[in-house]
């Protein structure tokens, strides 16, 4: 008893740590580094205060898996001249390793990009220009990492490529195209121009591929990038966020099945969109998300059935309006439904249950009387 009281207790507290550790935003430190819990569990180096020349950037820090370098967590590390990074980093922050030994080495950039084990963690704005190809073993685009590369026209991205840092491309406003690989999962915000700035500067990004690895096209993506006329999204995305398409050229969109939820202004005041092709996976379109005057065909993979459970807020009369069907009511079935749409199945009613159950006892009870009946007879007739 006292044993199983004992390791109750140590899960308790194990829990109740655990809980704590993930609700406190200030930084730990263990060691040489500060660090902060993500939400998933993980945690973020957010400062090194070492003074090492060289060092291998742990993958686990007091039990916990480290999978981000904060912005600017070696920054000034002067001595530092070497660095290896675990493969469990999925995301390194805007100028992480500025000003250390490593950066600072001229003999480490190659074209004007600064590679990190197989890591591309910043650029030279300057030596940037027309199409850059980036080395195939790169896994990581750290965040700014083309910042201001006004003379980039073309990027080629390699297969194997796994996450794009924040605004990796921000005001890298000659950027024609772009082609997002299906290895890439994780892109944390891809804004391509300063949308707040009251002299905005143009893009000239005119087609873009997201590839099968991406769930969530982020909130602003693409967000005023006024000549981008052609978009395809990849198999996978489950949600385009708010405002993600907003103020573009866009005339034709294929939203493919996966898509489950389209938010608040996802293609707001996209004035030459047209045709929009709806698949049979959505569930949600939020307030504005298809304002546009000129929608004039949508068209919808389910069926009019289907279409009745799609939330559709305000704001999207041309949605509404122009709705057309590609699969027929009379060829619908039940399995249809429930796989591709999550409905609910048909419960068996309650009452159902009762007169199933009260025939049981009825005839029961009356097997019990004439057994019971028999027995008696039996009994007499001896």
């Amino acid at each position: 008893m006292k044993k199983l009281l004992s390791t109750t207790l140590c899960i308790c507290i194990t829990v109740i740590s655990m809980v704590q550790f993930m609700v406190t935003p200030s930084a730990r430190t263990s060691g040489d580094y500060d660090y902060s819990a993500l939400d998933d569990g993980t945690i973020q180096i957010t400062k090194y205060t070492g003074s090492d020349t060289t060092l291998t950037v742990p993958s686990e820090i007091d039990g916990y898996t480290v999978t981000e370098i904060g912005w600017y967590a070696f920054r000034n590390c002067r001595e530092l001249e070497n660095v290896i990074l675990s493969e469990s980093i999925t995301s390194i922050g805007r100028e992480a390793f500025y000003g250390t030994a490593y950066y600072n080495n001229e003999s480490n950039w190659e074209n004007g990009i600064l590679y990190l084990s197989n890591c591309l963690i910043a650029t030279k704005s300057t030596d940037i220009n027309g199409k850059v190809v980036i080395k195939p073993e790169t896994r990581i685009i750290a965040d700014y990492a083309f910042c201001e590369c006004e003379n980039m026209t073309e990027i080629e991205l390699p297969e194997g490529l796994i996450s794009i840092g924040d605004s990796a491309f921000f005001e890298c406003t000659s950027l024609t195209s772009l082609y997002v690989p299906d290895s890439v999962i994780h892109i944390k915000k891809l804004q391509i121009i300063d949308y707040n700035a009251l002299d905005k500067s143009e893009s000239k990004l005119q087609s873009v591929v997201i590839g099968n690895g991406i769930t969530t096209i982020p909130a602003n993506m693409f967000k005023s990038c006024s000549n981008l006329t052609n978009v395809t999204l990849g198999n996978n995305v489950k949600i385009i966020e708010n405002e993600a398409f907003a103020y573009t050229s866009i005339v034709n969109i294929n939203i493919p099945d996966s898509v489950e939820t389209i938010e608040y202004r996802a293609f707001f005041c996209c004035d030459f969109l047209a045709n929009i092709e709806l698949g049979k996976g959505i569930k949600s379109i939020d307030s504005s998300a298809f304002d546009g005057e000129n929608i004039s065909k949508v068209t919808y993979a389910g069926n009019s059935m289907q279409w009745e459970h799609v939330v559709i807020e305000d704001h999207n009369d041309k949605i509404k309006e122009n709705v057309e069907f590609l699969e027929d009511d009379t060829a619908f079935s039940d399995t249809h439904i429930e796989s591709d749409q999550d409905y609910p199945k048909e419960k068996t009613p309650v009452l159902t249950y009762i007169i199933v159950f009260l025939v049981i006892v009825i005839i029961g009870v009356a097997v019990i009387l004439l057994l019971k009946k028999r027995g008696n007879s039996d009994y007499e007739n001896k």
